[in-house]
């Protein structure tokens, strides 16, 4: 128990120390993210549906604060003077197997007791496609600050734990986006499936 919950506290530094370094200023499926605009970003490992206006920021073009653990960044097109929406995708290597929904329990605890005014607005359980069928995990949604100095997020976060590694994918808006872009970023954390 104790290494899962090491492995929690590198993530939720991983997951949050993310959403300021680019200064990014029941059971449903995923909506279309925009009829006729989607496009599929795909590895080896995963792919994930994103409006193909989104910035696709990889490995290769981040700045060295941000942690080794991300994969990926989408940023919204339409740039926000405080806070852009954005999704990133965190994967961790696990010293033993876990069940996505208890990483995903895992996970929240520490982001309740880590962030400055943590409130839940709800949690959803969906399944995510994997290799082998549906993987049951939770869709949380919630509102925290990094800091008491910080504004106000709201997280859009899912998590799938498979053998010895677990994905946190993590979107990201200000509390005034609009309701189509909110939409969007749940739709996109929505359709990740694991391969």
């Amino acid at each position: 128990m104790l290494k899962k919950i090491a492995a929690a506290n590198l993530i939720l530094t991983s997951v949050f120390v993310l959403s300021g370094c680019f200064n990014f200023a029941d059971e449903e499926q995923p909506q279309d993210l925009a009829p006729g605009t989607s496009s599929s970003y795909e590895t080896n490992e995963f792919s994930i549906s994103t409006p193909s206006d989104w910035e696709v920021i990889d490995q290769n073009d981040f700045t060295a604060d941000v942690p080794p653990e991300t994969l990926v960044v989408f940023r919204n097109n339409v740039k926000n003077e405080t806070y852009t929406a954005n999704v990133n995708i965190v994967k961790r290597e696990l010293q033993e197997s876990v069940d996505s929904l208890e990483y995903a329990n895992l996970v929240a605890n520490r982001e309740k007791s880590g962030l400055v005014d943590y409130s839940e607005n709800r949690k959803d359980t969906i399944a995510l496609q994997g290799p082998d069928g549906e993987i049951q995990t939770y869709l949380t949604v919630f509102q925290a600050r990094k800091t008491s100095n910080d504004q106000m997020i709201r997280y859009y976060q899912t998590y799938i734990a498979r053998e010895n590694a677990a994905y946190i994918i993590t979107g990201s808006t200000s509390l005034q986006e609009t309701e189509t872009t909110s939409q969007t970023v749940e739709n996109i954390v929505r359709s990740f499936q694991i391969r």
